[in-house]
């Protein structure tokens, strides 16, 4: 198969920026009912109108509106238990409720610098997997090998994914159970970028090359329809 990396710039908007770049790379939009359009898109074009593709400031103000107290209080916790991705959370200008945090969240890197604004976590991570409907093939440099050696990984989130195959390896995490995937590549410097798949930005997962899916044991064809049953129910 033929991998084509699609770089985005280092602003502090990578994730959204990635996402924005696979949907505006789709050739082709599938059909979609008021039902089956994604939530994020029906938030944007309304029930009955013609989605379109969201731009990054509107995938980022998707996540902002998700916020709740019990999401602010976990960044709190998080920061008072040192978790270094969320030493944010304990500066002098750190959101003090949950109006601050969603306008903070709302905050372009593009706009404010990379270091004044909130970087993609876990939970803008399941946040926008469901609410563009796509399965998030993440392959992160951060992360540990198999076996639990290597780097050690940081908390990336307030749900980490985890794996109970101890030979997988960990830098293949699968975030999300939907039948359309997107995949995204994480750098050691917590960069991403967007990465095609025989020119496809899309992919579905039972089309998806099992060379290539077998990085993800979770999306396995028995695996992912069990957990599209479950979300179903």
């Amino acid at each position: 198969y033929i991998i084509e990396v699609l770089s985005v710039e280092p602003s502090g908007d990578c994730f959204y920026d990635s996402i924005y770049t696979l949907l505006s790379h789709e050739k082709s939009t599938p059909n979609t009912t008021a039902h089956s359009t994604p939530p994020l898109l029906r938030k944007i074009e309304g029930v009955n109108a013609q989605p379109i593709v969201p731009s990054s400031q509107s995938l980022r103000d998707y996540v902002a509106d998700q916020l709740t107290s019990e999401q602010f209080e976990l960044y709190q916790m998080f920061a008072s238990a040192g978790v270094e991705d969320f030493a944010w959370m304990s500066s002098d200008d750190a959101p003090r409720n949950l109006h601050e945090i969603k306008n903070f969240a709302r905050r372009s890197g593009k706009n404010h610098g990379p270091g004044k604004c909130m970087w993609a976590d876990e939970f803008a991570l399941r946040t926008i997997s469901e609410g563009c409907c796509l399965t998030l093939l993440i392959i992160d440099e951060q992360a540990a090998r198999s076996g639990g050696s290597g780097r050690k990984r940081r908390r990336v989130g307030t749900d980490a994914p985890s794996f109970d195959n101890s030979s997988h390896d960990g830098r293949y995490i699968s975030i999300g159970v939907h039948p359309r995937a997107v995949i995204l590549h994480r750098s050691r410097r917590q960069h991403y970028n967007a990465v095609v798949i025989n020119n496809c930005p899309i992919l579905e997962l039972n089309k998806m090359p099992e060379i290539l899916r077998l990085h993800w044991p979770l999306i396995s064809p028995s695996n992912h329809e069990a957990n599209l049953g479950k979300s179903n129910a």
